[in-house]
């Protein structure tokens, strides 16, 4: 019924606006003519048509070129249409007949961002704040921030942050983000000042005291980390994030025992919780206690979803994979659906731990009998190899114990001509064949992880997915060497070609087709 309605009001307009003008009264004309043109546009919107919708919202403008509204109503079908250049013109020219209209500098900021255009977008919030400093609000001050730092622009970020700060002092996610700002630039001390003086301003705040926690951990005073997330814990006995971090840090003061008490009174209260038995188990397992670590591992594992972790037994005696699952299923995923149809995916990991990324791959991505992973590995630990022993499809792995970094410069330069019994259809490497490439970014020096990120990159294929292993590590020794110094240097090295789509403890980065480059 409705749809009929739909059709009815579209004849009849299409009627209207199809009629010839009178020469004697060209202004009514022109308005009814824009009218009736945009009443149709919205009807098609309404239907589902939405590219029939632009067009007839195009002819709108031909006898009224500087009506505003109209620009304004282009911009809002062309972002239906997902035509983000058009809309963006229509943006603009709005703006160009109405200069005061904030919502239109919000809407061509976020299309901006859409598009990745982070210098215009920044440009744009700059414009809103100089044509109306009544919108110069804390909000505002803080959305521009956030472009510049996305931008590089660091120095610019932090001013913002900063006149955020001073415009509304209790705006946390602004100090919460200068704070992470200093950090980003090597200034610890600036933060743990910066959060200091927050504390003292709302002690009653478990997250300010979560937050100075982590500034003293990777400042490197553990014993200031641990009494800030205990605070954190004694005013919200809820806050999990407060949790890992003192479990972190009791880890690396090597209190076994406390870990192990702490994880079983939060499962106790709590129930189920993965990151709960993942330090319960990394903690056992140091203690000589590998049968419930193992245990332990597996349960993690199978509260993310991954059942066959402890269906085949796999063994991980110290592991955080569990919590990167949620990360890679939302990144890798899409990448074999629908299995029927899509072309045989490739994998390649570099380097092999105890094997529990590979053994995922394998059970939950690969799952075409044609699917492949070939595993590059200088080393391969007793863990690695029972649990790879317990695959369902063993076939579907290829394993090479080699330098990884001297096997991608032997791709590169003449192809793998290895031989063995599966070169064709596993080990046969060129060029752009793989979809996925993972990194274990912590074995070895940044100079050396960049080397491996530099010669991996022509072997993925545009649309694939890289990932770094450990975008925070950094040996405590060598404070000089750090894996974020190398990825960062990779990446740079890429930016045209690559899109990062996450940035944690983890990196995850795409490659641009030519089209997107």
């Amino acid at each position: 019924m409705l749809t009929q309605h739909l059709i009815d009001a579209l004849a009849t307009c299409e009627s209207i606006a199809l009629q010839p003008a009178p020469a004697d009264n060209l202004v009514l004309i022109d308005r009814d003519w824009m009218d009736a043109c945009q009443t149709v546009s919205n009807i098609l919107v309404s239907m589902g048509l939405v590219q029939e919708s632009c067009r007839w919202q195009t002819m709108a403008l031909d006898p009224s070129p500087n009506i505003a509204t109209v620009y304004a109503h282009s911009g809002r079908v062309y972002i239906s249409c997902e035509d983000w250049q058009q809309a963006i013109y229509f943006c603009k020219r709005t703006l160009e007949l109405q200069p005061d209209n904030t919502n239109m500098y919000c809407r061509l900021a976020r299309l901006y961002n859409h598009v990745g255009d982070y210098k215009a977008e920044s440009q744009t919030i700059h414009a809103l704040l100089q044509q109306q400093p009544e919108q110069a609000t804390a909000d505002g001050h803080y959305q521009l921030a956030t472009v510049m730092e996305q931008h590089g622009l660091l120095d610019q970020a932090m001013e913002c942050y900063q006149s955020a700060i001073a415009t509304d002092a209790t705006f946390l996610t602004a100090y919460y983000a200068l704070g992470e700002l200093f950090s980003t630039r090597g200034e610890q001390a600036k933060t743990i000042e910066l959060l200091q003086s927050l504390t003292q301003q709302l002690p009653e705040e478990a997250m300010v005291h979560y937050r100075l926690g982590r500034a003293y951990r990777q400042g490197g005073d553990l014993e200031a980390a641990l009494s800030s997330f205990r605070a954190a814990l004694k005013l919200d006995s809820e806050l999990h994030w407060a949790y890992m971090g003192m479990l972190n840090v009791l880890l690396q003061l090597e209190q076994w025992a406390e870990v192990v008490e702490v994880c079983r009174g939060v499962l106790h209260f709590e129930g189920e919780l993965p990151w709960a038995y993942c330090f319960m188990g990394n903690a056992l397992a140091q203690q000589g206690n590998i049968a419930e670590a193992r245990t332990c591992h597996q349960q993690a594992f199978v509260l993310r979803g991954w059942e066959q972790c402890a269906e085949r037994g796999y063994e991980f005696g110290h592991t955080w994979f569990s919590e990167s699952i949620s990360l890679w299923e939302r990144h890798l995923l899409p990448l074999n659906e629908p299995v029927a149809t899509r072309p045989p995916l490739r994998a390649l990991s570099l380097g092999s731990g105890d094997g529990s990324r590979v053994c995922w791959l394998m059970d939950t991505l690969l799952r075409s009998p044609t699917d492949r992973l070939l595993c590059i590995t200088a080393d391969m630990s007793q863990h690695f190899q029972q649990n790879i022993a317990r695959l369902s499809e063993p076939d579907k792995l290829v394993l090479r114990t080699a330098d990884p970094l001297a096997q991608l410069e032997a791709f590169n330069s003449q192809g793998d001509r290895q031989s063995d019994k599966r070169s064709d259809e596993a080990a046969d490497t060129k060029p752009a064949q793989f979809d996925i490439i993972y990194l274990q970014s912590h074995l070895k020096t940044s100079d050396y992880l960049k080397a491996l990120a530099t010669q991996a990159w022509p072997l993925l294929q545009p649309g694939g997915v890289m990932i770094f292993k450990d975008y925070q590590w950094q040996n405590p020794e060598q404070p000089e060497q750090a894996s974020k110094i190398g990825i960062d240097d990779f990446l740079e090295s890429v930016a045209v070609q690559a899109s990062v789509l996450h940035r944690s403890h983890q990196v995850i980065v795409s490659k641009k087709g030519e089209q997107d480059a």
